[in-house]
């Protein structure tokens, strides 16, 4: 596969290749792990990946062993690379949860090459009596369409061919999260089973919360996750942890993390 990450980086999963032609660097050649990697996040663009299962995509499905640590390690190295092709803060760590990758992906379609066309040989003309000559100009006049009309199709079906790839990541997209608020240019996304399965009036109501406490900027264009864990403390006390990852959407900005955490009776506590 090829695509574009973010308008100025070509990437192949095939080789595991880095082009950037902006900047002055040579073509960056990843390593296995960071390439495959990589792969998971493109084809889960703005989906929360846990940890657990990108330890079982890269090396549990191989009957290999590692650790979190060892992930930490490789992100980082990704993180690393793709900011000196120009990119930098695509993967944003999710405390406890897992990592997300932010970018515009543009898919590169493969179109084989034109087939080389037979070389016209020169006919010999033949002297055709009238009626014979009039049926000749149909013939030809009929293959001439027929030409076209392949041609024709064969653009359609070309066009066609480029612009489902783009079709298809806007469904897959629209798919992978849901949308349930916005706020001036800010669009606020569930992205995971646990905040689907929360009660959406409730959902919106935490979102607005931490909105106005933390002031967010909403006067610019912003993708805003939302995360939600529940989990007792020592005491048996059920303790609801909130997040929000705030990202711009020109995917250049870094983003940020804004934390509540607050018991079930409704005592909230920022961090």
């Amino acid at each position: 596969m090829e695509c574009i990450i973010n308008g100025i980086v070509k990437y192949n999963s095939d080789d595991g290749t880095l082009l950037s032609p902006d900047n002055i660097i040579d073509m960056i050649k990843l390593t296995r792990v960071v390439n495959e990697l990589l792969l998971l996040f493109i084809n889960n663009n703005h989906i929360l990946l846990s940890r657990d299962t990108l330890l079982s995509e890269l090396w549990e499905k191989r009957g290999l062993n590692s650790s979190s640590n060892n992930l930490s390690n490789y992100v980082s190295v990704l993180r690393k690379t793709l900011n000196k092709c120009g990119c930098p803060n695509l993967i944003v760590t999710v405390p406890k949860l897992g990592f997300v990758f932010e970018a515009d992906i543009t898919i590169l379609a493969k179109i084989e090459e034109e087939r080389p066309q037979s070389p016209v040989t020169k006919e010999e003309v033949v002297e055709l009596p009238a009626t014979e000559a009039v049926m000749g100009n149909k013939t030809r006049s009929f293959s001439w369409l027929k030409e076209r009309m392949t041609l024709i199709v064969g653009v359609i079906t070309l066009a066609l061919f480029l612009w489902l790839p783009g079709v298809y990541e806007q469904w897959s997209l629209k798919s992978s999260r849901t949308e349930v608020l916005t706020i001036d240019q800010c669009k606020f996304y569930l992205t995971d089973d646990v905040t689907r399965g929360l009660d959406k009036d409730s959902a919106t109501a935490t979102i607005k919360t931490i909105v106005n406490n933390e002031r967010l900027n909403c006067r610019r264009k912003a993708n805003v996750y939302y995360f939600a864990d529940r989990r007792m403390d020592a005491t048996g006390q059920l303790v609801m942890k909130d997040l929000l990852t705030y990202c711009a959407y020109d995917g250049k900005a870094p983003c940020s993390n804004y934390y509540m955490s607050r018991y079930k009776n409704g005592n909230e506590n920022k961090k």
